[in-house]
């Protein structure tokens, strides 16, 4: 069976702050897309939340980058929206009317059984999951039985051109490793195999994986997250991002650790049956210790940090104390 799997996140309002997502606003979009699969227009869906952002996952057979499918996000979300404006919910300026609606879609044939794991973060940040991805697909550490499973080709994007290009792995790992570890410019946008897409990806939306089979094991895609990651945002520079649990999705501390949550999901003639959540796990504890111990020392370290970000204010602020500097001394 050919099927599509749509997956969308944006900030619709913060409940409490930029701290979480009010139920009110779940509850909308459900309405909404029960009332759209009644219609057969879509096959199946669920609604989630990670931090405030609200997470709108459908399968549907229209295929990808498909009008009627923005069209259908867009007049949920912008429900959803009016619901938040009605409760007085928060909207960070850092976020509104920027990159509100990231996207990340995959069509596949259905195998017998189709496992999928769809991994989402609290935070709008460039680049997030190349670091996973090269664990996955690119590093034998990680995953000890990757290169005797086969070649995979990775799909990396530029985003300050625009333009993307296409790696064999292990033949070109290097300029993988390369190219993926520069998270300004380049960001992974599709894992496959032998002509099948095993991995996609989209700006500030969802890691999408399946796995069994030809393709790696649950087990092996989730160990890539067994260890923190290092990633950079828009203003606040250089962070770490953990694995929490569903319930932990909520970026509470100012300065605290980005949050991932990894949904599981078993696709069975398009309904999409779960979630399951695979980091409610004590073994992922470790990482989200030493995250945590990581995180508070480059907050410690205040304005001497590691990067300083593009806010806007301190964009002003640069060039107000640049224009005191008269002549050299």
């Amino acid at each position: 069976m050919r099927i599509t799997l749509s997956v969308v996140k944006s900030y619709v309002g913060g409940y409490v702050g930029n701290t979480g997502l009010h139920p009110r606003m779940m509850e909308v979009a459900e309405d909404l897309l029960k009332k759209e699969m009644d219609k057969n227009t879509i096959v199946d869906f669920q609604v989630l939340r990670v931090g405030s952002g609200i997470v709108l996952i459908i399968s549907h057979k229209m295929g990808t980058s498909n009008q009627k499918v923005n069209k259908l996000f867009s007049k949920v979300l912008s429900n959803c929206a009016r619901a938040g404006r009605e409760l007085g919910m928060y909207m960070s300026p850092l976020k509104i009317g920027k990159n509100s609606m990231g996207i990340s879609e995959i069509e596949i044939e259905e195998r017998k059984s189709e496992p999928v794991i769809i991994f989402l973060s609290t935070d709008i940040t460039r680049g997030i999951w190349n670091l996973p991805v090269a664990r996955i697909f690119a590093s034998p550490f990680f995953n000890k039985g990757l290169f005797p499973s086969g070649e995979f080709t990775v799909e990396i994007g530029n985003s300050q051109t625009g333009k993307k290009a296409h790696f064999k792995i292990p033949d070109e790992l290097g300029d993988v490793l390369f190219a993926l570890s520069r998270t300004e410019q380049y960001e992974i946008k599709a894992v496959i195999k032998n002509r099948e897409l095993v991995a996609v990806s989209g700006m500030d939306s969802a890691l999408i994986v399946r796995a069994g089979e030809n393709f790696p094991l649950v087990g092996k895609i989730l160990e890539s997250f067994a260890a923190p990651l290092w990633v950079v945002n828009s203003w606040d520079g250089v962070s770490i991002a953990i694995p929490v649990p569903f319930h932990q999705a909520n970026p509470l501390r100012s300065g605290g650790p980005v949050r991932i949550i990894a949904a599981g999901f078993q696709l069975t003639e398009g309904l999409i049956v779960g979630p399951r959540d695979l980091f409610d796990d004590p073994g992922f504890e470790p990482a989200r210790e030493k995250a945590i111990m990581i995180s508070d020392f480059i907050n410690q370290q205040g304005p001497f940090g590691l990067g300083i970000g593009k806010e806007p204010k301190i964009s002003k602020a640069l060039k107000r104390i640049e224009g005191k500097f008269k002549k050299e001394y």
